[in-house]
């Protein structure tokens, strides 16, 4: 462990974790095997004490799954459908079956891209027959429902609608812009349909939006005209303009905007970024943008680029972890373990949860090279010791993905699976009303 990461481990040691734990929330203990049999209800909401996740008074830690595609395969809207599956009705019937792996695996949640999907995919249902795209969207969260599944919809607030309209991508920032119409006109009808829903977990802004961060490729085309409506930017190929990239100060000035906005709609649910991570030279392409400026972050620096990418009123951290044993990041040269326990204390010392929305192992792979996942269980252990709150599995269920991350559903890797329900078993409290609380 480097010196940085060993002074940062002074600024919120373990045993003042603890101690912090001790007097907010308390464990609750599955039965082993069970299923909760209680009904969600509108009680059910996740809230944060003393930077921890509790639901009803209690402690909340979970480890679910990603299925990127949930809504939009279920609808068949996704522009990759019939290439997956080969009909839209195979897609939905895929996504039912995969709830009903997680079901019979008590699997507790699952993170989903929740937005309309690529530009293109807008027309499908949403722009055609928005009754329609809802009443289907309503019956997939009834189908969760039942299943005793909850949800973290990602909700794509960037680029898909400045790519429907033909606009620049910071047009988000623009309140007279269609984008900006259409991206604030979408959050408020979902999160309005579901703020009285348990079964949306917490809501999450964006996949990953600050790798995007202070980057300026002016003049670079867009690869794929499909993706796009005819008649827009995208599907000209027409390059890119300055008015396409977001400094970090664009960036944190709408994700605080939008959490304002769904907070004014939704008291009930925590919202996070879904971000990964800082870029490993936040610091220097911050300070210098348009200009690139690759220097590579200490991790302190790193830590304050963290806190101030996915600062309040944003009430989750969220971190994406991925790597094997031979895997560095270029912060301090720190193995991907180390550097993601300097994050998450980083963020524990700023009094807020950690959601690690997305975790995956790379080469060796899940169930060719590592049938064991050694390394992933050694990270997962980690974020257990270090009271990391949710923990979400990149992917199952997802054969896009086939050849690398996707583990085909939740008995093709045991190793994996086994330490999730054990995980779950010792942490996730049963689905009880508060009113009953203790009985």
């Amino acid at each position: 462990m480097s010196k940085q990461l060993s002074h940062l481990t002074g600024i919120v040691t373990l045993a003042v974790f603890v101690a912090v734990c001790a007097t907010g929330c308390r464990h609750i203990t599955h039965e082993q095997g069970g299923t909760p049999t209680m009904p969600l209800t509108e009680d059910d909401f996740v809230s944060v004490r003393d930077g921890r996740l509790c639901l009803n008074g209690r402690e909340y830690r979970a480890a679910g799954v990603n299925i990127p595609n949930l809504s939009q395969s279920y609808m068949g809207t996704w522009h990759h459908d019939t290439q997956i599956y080969r009909t839209t009705a195979k897609a939905r019937q895929a996504m039912i079956a995969a709830l009903d792996d997680l079901a019979k695996h008590n699997i507790p949640f699952i993170r989903f891209f929740a937005g309309v999907g690529y530009p293109v995919d807008a027309q499908k249902l949403y722009m055609k027959d928005r009754e329609e795209f809802w009443r289907q969207m309503d019956e997939l969260f009834g189908l969760c429902r039942e299943r005793n599944i909850r949800l973290i919809p990602s909700l794509s607030i960037f680029a898909t609608w400045a790519g429907y309209h033909g606009e620049y991508k910071n047009a988000i920032l623009d309140p007279t812009s269609k984008t900006y119409a259409s991206t604030y006109g979408y959050v408020r009808e979902f999160v309005t349909r579901c703020r009285d829903d348990p079964v949306v977990l917490l809501w999450e802004l964006h996949n990953e939006i600050f790798l995007h961060a202070d980057l300026n490729h002016t003049g670079r085309k867009p690869k794929f005209a499909a993706l796009y409506p005819p008649g827009t930017r995208g599907h000209r190929l027409e390059p890119t303009t300055i008015e396409d990239y977001y400094t970090t100060e664009m960036l944190t000035r709408v994700c605080a905007d939008m959490t304002r906005f769904i907070k004014s709609i939704d008291p009930n649910h925590l919202v996070t970024t879904g971000d990964a991570h800082p870029r490993d030279c936040s610091k220097s392409l911050r300070e210098n943008w348009p200009k690139h400026v690759w220097t590579f972050d200490t991790i302190e620096e790193h830590c304050d680029s963290l806190l101030l990418q996915q600062a309040r009123p944003l009430d989750v951290i969220s971190l994406h972890v991925y790597g094997n044993f031979g895997t560095r990041y270029k912060v301090d040269n720190l193995p991907i373990v180390d550097y993601a326990r300097g994050m998450i204390r980083a963020a524990h010392a700023d009094k807020r949860p950690v959601l690690i929305g997305e975790f995956g192992q790379g080469r060796k792979r899940f169930l060719k090279d590592d049938p064991g996942a050694e390394w992933f269980l050694k990270c997962f252990d980690m974020f257990g010791a270090e009271g990391v709150s949710l923990v979400t599995l990149w992917t199952v269920h997802f054969p896009w993905q086939k050849k690398d991350f996707n583990i085909p559903d939740c008995a093709a890797h045991p190793a994996v699976f086994e330490r999730l329900r054990r995980f779950n078993e010792d942490h996730v409290a049963p689905l009880v009303p508060s009113n009953v609380q203790g009985k």
